[in-house]
């Protein structure tokens, strides 16, 4: 979640990086704050309003107007590894606020398709156009992994 108000979208699309430099993309991921938040992930289903108003970021198609509000100040620096996009500082999450958010329709499908394994998902969604990291995120992030069992996948780049 950056601290500025104007269109952020580059900052988590990596497909939009190509023939920017690396100090540039590091500003980019310097500026997110990431706000975390325990989850049992065997009671997923009582995991609360901040999971349910994480999954509705996920599929949003749009930037949404979000407001986090933090316990504590955010801690870290900026880490860089061959493995995981950049990220900056985080902090537990005290709150958070969602805007209205505009759906993918492709994206909600697939996701609420408990059938559907994550990975056919993100190919699929990739043939039929959907950008991967839009489609790789609520499906990796937060996933049904079947009619009876939901089970949370963390997700190391997000």
């Amino acid at each position: 979640m950056p601290p500025v108000h104007e269109d952020t979208a580059i900052f988590d699309l990596p497909e939009q990086w190509f023939g920017k430099s690396m100090d540039e993309i590091v500003g980019f991921r310097s500026l997110l704050i990431r706000g975390k938040h325990m989850v049992n992930v065997t009671k997923i289903n009582e995991a609360g309003k901040i999971l349910d108003q994480t999954r509705e970021l996920a599929l949003a198609d749009n930037s949404v107007d979000t407001e986090l509000n933090l316990t504590k100040k955010p801690r870290g620096s900026i880490t860089l590894s061959d493995d995981v996009q950049p990220f900056g500082p985080s902090a537990p999450i005290r709150d958070l606020h969602v805007g209205n958010a505009r759906y993918n329709d492709k994206i909600e499908k697939a996701y609420y398709d408990t059938d559907l394994r994550a990975k056919n998902a993100v190919i699929d969604l990739y043939n039929r156009g959907v950008i991967v990291i839009k489609s790789k995120k609520p499906l990796v992030s937060v996933r049904l992994a079947s009619k009876r069992t939901a089970v949370l996948f963390p997700h190391a780049g997000a």
